[in-house]
């Protein structure tokens, strides 16, 4: 329902926590990282197959949300295609048809989604219709209503217990640096409750916090078949 093995090395888990430590300052998360039983249990996954054959193994799928990123993780951002064209699509068929919770999180736009002042919603507009969407319908996914003039004037922002922004929900995308907290009180503001939420990064930073803002995911680290431009 759309909203309303390998390993990596050891320097390059070093390299991104460093990234992390800076981007605290930037993402305004200046708060000490812990390393929870929810980062140490994170699976690495060369291919979406694995959420595919996991979820298969899950006896009541409405149980579950799953909530993919976007960038490097279901679309390669410099050519705006789907890295995995067949097993995305088998993977959101089943998603579909198993009435399956599941959304797109980005951190594109990031720093001003939640700032009213900076926010520029016609370039968010831009983008969702002529990069995000065309790939959406390529899995199947109907798109057009969130086109619409009703969907294109409103932003569902989120907040946190303390009524602080952090992230928005906007044409069917969410927008946030802050993912695990967007994710969780979404979930809180709408009143859905999973047993089980299912989150899928290739970004080392948004792992982390992710599994610091929701000890209970799922998360698994998707490590795209090529190297990114930007990291």
């Amino acid at each position: 329902m759309f909203p309303a093995q390998s390993h990596k090395t050891t320097k390059f888990y070093m390299i991104n926590i460093l990234i992390w430590s800076y981007q605290n300052e930037i993402f305004g998360l200046n708060k000490k990282v812990s390393m929870n039983s929810a980062y140490l249990e994170i699976e690495n996954i060369t291919s979406l197959e694995d959420i595919l054959t996991y979820l298969k193994t899950v006896k009541n799928p409405q149980d579950v949300a799953v909530f993919f990123d976007w960038d490097d993780t279901l679309v390669n951002p410099d050519f705006d295609n789907i890295i995995e064209p067949e097993v995305t699509k088998r993977l959101f068929d089943y998603m579909k048809n198993n009435r399956i919770f599941y959304a797109m999180i980005t951190g594109r736009f990031h720093d001003t989604v939640c700032d009213d002042t900076k926010r520029n919603i016609f370039d968010m507009q831009h983008n969702i219709i002529h990069t995000m969407h065309p790939s959406l319908k390529k899995l199947g996914i109907d798109t057009d209503k969130y086109q619409s003039e009703e969907f294109r004037q409103s932003l569902y922002k989120i907040y946190n217990e303390l009524g602080q922004c952090v992230g928005v929900l906007y044409m069917g995308i969410f927008f946030t640096a802050r993912k695990g907290e967007a994710i969780k009180n979404y979930l809180r503001q709408m009143g859905i409750k999973k047993k089980e939420v299912l989150f899928v990064d290739d970004y080392e930073p948004y792992l982390i916090e992710t599994t610091a803002s929701l000890p209970s995911v799922k998360a698994y680290r998707r490590i795209p078949p090529y190297t990114p431009l930007i990291q």
